[in-house]
């Protein structure tokens, strides 16, 4: 089992819409990538609402969780969010 973590700093009034554009395309996913993940978290800090942490729990190794994270679903998720992030 892998954790995958990422912390962000989000735009000023962002986080609402980032969380909803990071976990939306959760629906889209392929099922044999989602299914590799046992659990996806996103939370808010609690003094910083623009700051959060993602974080994800892969089964699998870590050159199998390196090519889920080359693929096209990956870079769609990360055009959709990535102009909310500083």
């Amino acid at each position: 089992m892998i954790c995958a973590i990422t912390a962000r700093r989000i735009q000023d009034g962002k986080a609402d819409e980032f969380l909803e554009k990071f976990s939306g395309g959760a629906d889209q996913m392929p099922e044999e990538i989602r299914d590799r993940f046992k659990a996806v978290y996103a939370c808010k800090d609690v003094t910083d609402a623009n700051t959060i942490l993602t974080f994800g729990l892969f089964d699998g190794t870590l050159d199998e969780l390196r090519g889920i994270q080359s693929t096209d679903h990956r870079d769609e998720q990360l055009d959709g969010i990535s102009p909310l992030v500083e």
